[in-house]
């Protein structure tokens, strides 16, 4: 089962909402290269139109469904920017707020994270993607 985690941040380049998926250990890697991330340090890239909003509070990324606040969804919806994080440690699937920004900021500087930019698309696109 793969873990998500989502939240809205003000960031040096505006707001951006933030997807952060945990896939069990021996996937990370292969759904990070499927969607194309990077890792820490180097230019982020854009990666298409991967995020499927669903309704005002659900919102779909390579198959995995999970629930996001009204406010992320139309955000998103809007054509808002999404960085798109996996990690390949693991993480409590009910992690909390706290827990989450210590996983971040240690697997950003650690090198175990994955990261990209991506933008709404079709919830078509979601059925084109490869499961693992």
């Amino acid at each position: 089962m793969i873990g998500a985690w989502s939240w809205l941040e003000d960031t040096g380049f505006g707001p951006v909402a933030f997807l952060l998926l945990v896939p069990p250990r021996p996937e990370g890697e292969a759904l990070a290269a499927e969607l194309g991330l990077a890792e820490p340090g180097e230019r982020l890239p854009e990666v298409g139109e991967r995020v499927a909003v669903q309704g005002r509070d659900r919102a779909a990324l390579h198959g995995v469904d999970f629930p996001v606040s009204k406010r992320w969804a139309a955000f998103v919806a809007s054509g808002g920017p999404v960085a798109v994080l996996v990690g390949l440690e693991p993480l409590p699937a009910h992690a909390a707020r706290g827990a989450v920004e210590a996983y971040v900021a240690a697997n950003t500087l650690a090198g175990s994270l994955r990261l990209g930019i991506s933008r709404a698309g079709s919830s078509d696109l979601q059925g084109g993607l490869p499961e693992l």
